[in-house]
């Protein structure tokens, strides 16, 4: 039998999630056999090219209840987050790393590849730690990914310091959790991200615990335009989720009066109908990067990390509207370079962002510093950024020796 590799997500209502999981499942190789247990099912058929089992997991719904009226605390933390994932109820925490634990074993899987999956990893170190034949494979944003070593979790933003969870207090949720299904105390919340190896996909300007990591960041793209933005005319647009939920920027798009191309995955026939009328080209299928890079003089999105990541890489400047705190902290990275615009919430009406994109499409400064961005980030590419993560996938294939040859 071939060894078996689960693809976990419990959280994160993006395309990209899935698309990561997808790129370490092609650098595997063949030899495997995957499962996928996704908190959303919107993107699977992005695994369809790797033949994976794909079904609904643990979702970990994020509880906004608290974070929503006057004088609301913003999450601050990463330990906040998951106070917010449901890491404040010990009961919940136990039914779902038991979850894991059982799929883990009846399904007979012997990798778990975890991207925003904090517990199937526990229920993965728990069985570990009963001599479970299971190796742990974290893999995601230098955001979403805590260094194990970390003994707290720091603001993201200077602006938000208050927390609403206790991180001493979720430290003793998760003991009390994984108590039930074997796992040892943990010393500290981040220890929840150990595995046998890290995988971060990601750029230090990126990265919120850069300075606190032992590994290398790996090249978060999987596929990098082949030359720099040149002489592009259009803007080109990706949302992924719940952005087109504000009239106002459906009625910007359409105001805007510059050549529009974009991609929304989830769009609606009248939406795109709407759109097209406008004159906006609107794609069915992801556009190929070299393409994007050729044709654009500006990219417009949420601040999402792998659109971002593919702009940086383009030299291309970059307009964003986050939809939460980690596309604005991956905005406000970008912003600190030179190279993206953030608009913020009160800053959204039609008029208003029309003028903020208008701007951007004509900033020659904003193209400069683009280009030489890029440049910079270019130079640390290794020869051949799918072999590199081939080379750092080397040694869980080599575990399983002859049986993935």
């Amino acid at each position: 039998m071939r060894p078996r590799v689960l693809l976990a997500n419990e959280a994160g209502a993006g395309r990209g999630h899935i698309l990561t999981l997808r790129s370490i499942a092609q650098a595997l190789g063949p030899g495997f056999d995957y499962d996928a247990a996704l908190a959303r099912m919107d993107h699977a058929a992005e695994l369809a090219d790797i033949n994976a089992t794909c079904f609904p997991g643990v979702a970990l719904a994020y509880d906004r209840r608290r974070r929503q009226g006057p004088g609301a605390v913003p999450t601050a933390t990463w330990a906040d987050y998951l106070g917010d994932l449901g890491f404040a109820d010990p009961e919940r925490l136990r039914a779902a790393i038991g979850w894991w634990v059982t799929l883990i074993v009846q399904r007979g899987i012997e990798v778990l590849v975890a991207d925003y999956a904090p517990t199937a990893m526990l229920a993965a170190q728990a069985l570990a730690a009963r001599a479970y034949p299971i190796r742990i494979i974290a893999t995601g944003t230098g955001y979403g990914i805590l260094p194990d070593t970390l003994d707290r979790c720091p603001p993201f933003l200077p602006e938000f310091t208050e927390t609403l969870h206790s991180e001493s207090r979720l430290l003793a949720n998760v003991n009390v959790a994984g108590a039930a299904h074997g796992l040892p105390p943990l010393p500290r919340l981040a220890a929840i991200y150990r595995a046998d190896l890290t995988l971060v996909r990601s750029l230090p300007m990126l990265d919120p615990f850069a300075a606190h990591r032992h590994q290398r960041h790996i090249t978060p793209l999987a596929d990098i335009a082949p030359q720099l933005a040149r002489d592009g005319t259009e803007i080109f647009a990706y949302f992924s989720t719940t952005e087109f939920q504000n009239p106002d920027l459906v009625g910007g798009l359409c105001g805007l009066d510059l050549p529009l191309r974009c991609f929304v995955p989830q769009i609606t026939n009248d939406l795109k109908k709407r759109l097209q009328i406008a004159g906006i080209i609107v794609e069915s299928a992801p556009v190929p990067v070299g393409r994007i890079a050729e044709k654009s003089r500006l990219l417009l999105h949420s601040g999402q990390h792998g659109i971002l990541c593919l702009g940086l890489f383009a030299g291309l400047p970059q307009v964003a509207m986050p939809q939460h705190l980690e596309q604005l902290y991956h905005a406000r990275r970008a912003k600190e370079a030179g190279v993206c615009r953030v608009i913020a919430w009160q800053d959204r009406g039609a008029d208003s962002l029309i003028n903020t994109i208008r701007a951007a499409y004509a900033d020659p400064q904003a193209q400069a510093a683009a280009r030489a961005t890029a440049r910079t980030l270019r130079t640390a590419l290794p020869d051949d950024p799918a072999q590199s993560l081939r080379d750092h996938l080397a040694p869980i294939r080599q575990a399983f020796g002859a049986v993935v040859r």
